[in-house]
């Protein structure tokens, strides 16, 4: 008997270039995916073929995706800053195993510092940042749609994995042993 764990979900907030380039790659690597936006045209797109679709805006998270769970990576890659910055606030106060957002680190610090003075303002706690990352996606420099994709899927990856993301070159330590 071979034990087949279930496929971990990944939700693609925004069906952009970068979320279809996302799309195949996470496919690819076993990943289910559902991708969540309000412009039905761009749910259309070949890309999200495989994916389960839903035609909502951000502020309709709660009826998109009621079932949300300390399983799910959430990828926040809206249109704009503002979509962004709402879906990660009010993804933070939901079960997730990994939240990402794409972005410049210059946004990511705005929108953080915006989050945490409205959560203070509102009289919450703190959210937990722990399984937040962003920008999402390892270092690899990539700067195309597809790069930005690959980088993005290999965090995940890693996260699935519980890999570190460090190169695995050996090379310096059988060269050392020699």
């Amino acid at each position: 008997v071979e034990y087949l764990a279930p496929e971990a979900r990944v939700v693609l907030i925004g069906a952009g270039h970068v979320a279809q380039a996302v799309a195949p790659v996470a496919a690819g690597v076993g990943f289910r995916l559902v991708v969540v936006d309000d412009r039905e045209e761009l749910l259309e797109h070949p890309a999200f073929a495989a994916s389960e679709r839903l035609a909502r805006d951000v502020d309709e998270l709660d009826v998109a995706l009621p079932d949300l769970s300390d399983a799910d990576y959430l990828l926040v890659m809206t249109r704009d800053h503002a979509r962004d910055e709402q879906a990660l606030a009010h993804l933070l106060r939901r079960p997730h195993r990994y939240l990402g957002m794409i972005g410049s680190v210059r946004k990511v610090h705005a929108i953080i510092a915006r989050v945490l003075r409205r959560e203070q303002e509102l009289g919450r706690p703190t959210p937990d940042f722990a399984r937040v990352r962003a920008p999402v996606g390892l270092s690899l420099g990539g700067r195309t749609p597809a790069e930005i994709a690959v980088s993005v899927v290999a965090e995940l990856i890693a996260e699935r994995q519980g890999g570190s993301g460090a190169p695995m070159n050996a090379v310096p330590q059988a060269l050392a042993r020699a």
